[in-house]
């Protein structure tokens, strides 16, 4: 597989890993100051098309977790050097500062998996995930995979 974008460091120790096709929410994520690096795994039919707006960019017709594992097998020595990833779903409804919460949330409780509340006004199966305004942390025996957080150790083992 070719890796048509490579940085050849990263420029933070966090990673948001996507799957994404033609009609993502890529460009609400990327507005105001990122502290995260972001992969882009395009499934579409237009060679390159998202290229532009991910740090790493590679082509492959598959979901996040499949298209994730290859690249662990395909890439370890990239995905070594962050402390954290975030697999989202292209077309999670979420901003940049967001994102840089929740890294910055999973450093300060040690946490090794995380995700992010959802609006109540979305689409949302299990009510746990739904945002309650009076908690910062809730901790629970379930995680949305539609964009959990994992600490390294949580991948790399």
């Amino acid at each position: 597989m070719q890796l048509y974008k490579n940085i050849t460091q990263p420029h933070f120790p966090y990673l948001v890993f996507t799957s994404a096709g033609d009609h993502s929410n890529i460009d609400q994520w990327l507005r105001g100051e990122r502290h995260f690096d972001l992969w882009i795994t395009y499934y579409g039919d237009q060679q390159e098309r998202l290229k532009d707006k991910a740090d790493f960019y590679n082509q492959r017709k598959d979901g996040k977790f499949p298209n994730l594992y290859y690249l662990y097998q395909m890439f370890p020595d990239i995905l070594e050097k962050y402390q954290a990833i975030m697999v989202m779903d292209d077309d999670i409804i979420i901003d940049t500062e967001s994102i840089n919460q929740l890294f910055r949330i999973r450093e300060r409780y040690d946490l090794w998996l995380l995700q992010p509340s959802f609006d109540p006004r979305g689409k949302n199966s299990h009510w746990i995930t739904i945002t309650n305004p009076r908690c910062l942390l809730r901790y629970t025996n379930f995680v949305e995979l539609g964009c959990p957080l994992f600490r390294k150790i949580c991948i790399s083992q």
